[in-house]
């Protein structure tokens, strides 16, 4: 099984507010009630881009981005305004999150090596993100080891 009980449970539990995605309980599915379907988003885009740590987007760039360990996704993120000063700060490991204590033990010439980026455009990245997470995952069998975020509780009624 690719995810943990203690995962799955987690990814049951929530749900990304504001983006319209929810989760069925019983089968574990998620339903868009946007309106957007899977295709809508640019999630192969990412699974297939490996740009060089050396090539980082526009400084102006928002939207999601992820991390790649030997062409494994390890982390997937989200900048409203400033992704290259987001991934540099994670690629230094100058954050307190896990990718960033992850990256900090790593040598630059396994960095150099092994550590690939890739990311799109998005205008909502905060309203994105659970979607991104979800799908990536599920399309490689395996949550990225890195993202311990899970996604914010469903209120209670």
């Amino acid at each position: 099984m690719p995810f943990s009980s203690y995962q799955l449970k987690m990814s049951l539990c929530t749900v990304a507010y504001g983006s319209g995605l929810s989760v069925d309980i019983n089968s574990g599915k998620t339903h868009n009630s946007s309106g957007r379907g899977c295709g809508e988003y640019q999630c192969q885009s990412l699974i297939e881009q490996t740009h060089s740590i050396r090539d980082l987007p526009d400084p102006e760039t928002r939207g999601i981005f992820v991390i790649k360990e030997n062409n494994c996704i390890i982390y997937i993120g989200k900048s409203g305004d400033c992704m290259r000063e987001r991934l540099l700060s994670h690629l230094a490991g100058y954050d307190a999150q896990e990718i960033g204590k992850y990256m900090k033990t790593l040598s630059k010439e396994y960095k150099m090596d092994a550590i690939t980026v890739g990311w799109v455009k998005v205008d909502a990245p905060s309203c994105d993100e659970h979607h991104y997470i979800d799908c990536l995952a599920r399309r490689q069998s395996q949550w990225p080891k890195c993202n311990l975020k899970r996604g914010r509780p469903v209120k209670k009624e």
